[in-house]
């Protein structure tokens, strides 16, 4: 499933103050959406960046950004996609939506459903939770 402009209009309405997904960063759209639904440990929108060690692999994405909650927090309720691919700007992976079925907190280690392409090191992610990425 791909990001629609329909995510993006939600989140306008949350920040409600004109966001721009060509001009705004990641950080602001995470700040902006940050600790909504009861405080930080229940946010709905997170970034990260994968590690720079990360070997590409479609399923399997590490991010240190990304440590400390909870083992298998963010299984099944949440998705991931690739917000910007550093070696490949505009392909594939970006903009792809896949569940995430396991988290490793230790290591931020996000096991997710197969991407069309690698996600690799310096990849920018943002971990959703499954109310920004449901069709209606």
């Amino acid at each position: 499933m791909a990001i629609t402009d329909g995510i993006l209009d939600k989140l306008d309405n949350i920040k409600g103050s004109g966001f721009s997904g060509a001009t705004d960063s990641l950080e602001e759209l995470r700040d902006a959406v940050d600790g909504i639904g009861g405080g930080s440990g229940s946010r709905i929108l997170i970034a990260g960046v994968c590690d720079v060690g990360m070997s590409g692999s479609t399923t399997t994405i590490v991010s240190d950004d990304l440590t400390g909650y909870t083992d298998d927090y963010f299984n099944t309720k949440f998705n991931m996609t690739v917000a910007l691919n550093v070696n490949s700007v505009g392909s594939a992976p970006e903009t792809e939506v896949k569940a995430i079925t396991d988290y490793v907190s230790s290591t931020g280690t996000f096991t997710t459903e197969a991407f069309t392409a690698n996600v690799e090191a310096g990849d920018k992610i943002l971990i959703m939770h499954e109310s920004l990425t449901a069709t209606f």
